[in-house]
């Protein structure tokens, strides 16, 4: 099967992708949440956006008018190496929604230390530490682009848009 046929199954450019992570303050880390943008476009996630884009300059302080745009993000991928996606993971923990499309990566030091409030918050969450040297390399950013894939998948599973691949809806999907 081609994949540009495969694709319209998927149908990648209708998810809002929603990337968040540390911003100017740490300019490697805001280089390499562009990447994840980048490369999630070439994908076809054309919707992909970075928190800052999706939210503009609100009223409301970012971690708060987040939690107000959860209805508008299919899939939400952070990228926590700082103290922002941390504020807006705690923010968003008590969400059962977000729980469910939020996808985070952390730096392995932040997962191994032990039980602590930042811990706690994570593990709420689908996460994955990863090393200095995954956050260099391409790693990381793969890891993210067959994260979003597995997601698509298993929405448009969801969704009845595979039973001609031979993929039908789970029994327990909801109607």
């Amino acid at each position: 099967m081609q994949a540009d046929h495969f694709a319209t199954y998927l149908r990648r450019e209708t998810l809002k992708v929603v990337v968040l992570g540390p911003g100017e303050a740490q300019p490697c880390d805001l280089n390499k949440r562009r990447q994840i943008i980048s490369r999630l476009r070439d994908h076809g996630y054309t919707q992909a956006i970075s928190g800052e884009k999706l939210l503009g300059t609100p009223e409301a302080p970012l971690h708060l008018a987040l939690q107000s745009a959860l209805d508008d993000i299919d899939l939400l991928l952070v990228l926590n190496t700082g103290v922002a996606p941390l504020v807006e993971l705690t923010t968003i923990s008590t969400d059962y929604r977000a729980r469910q499309i939020t996808k985070v990566w952390s730096k392995r030091e932040y997962v191994e230390t032990g039980r602590s409030t930042p811990a706690d918050v994570l593990s709420m969450f689908d996460n994955w530490p990863f090393s200095p040297d995954e956050f260099e390399s391409c790693e990381l950013v793969e890891s993210i682009i067959e994260t979003a894939e597995r997601f698509c998948m298993s929405r448009a599973q969801l969704e009845g848009r595979l039973t001609s691949l031979g993929l039908p809806p789970p029994n327990d999907a909801p109607t």
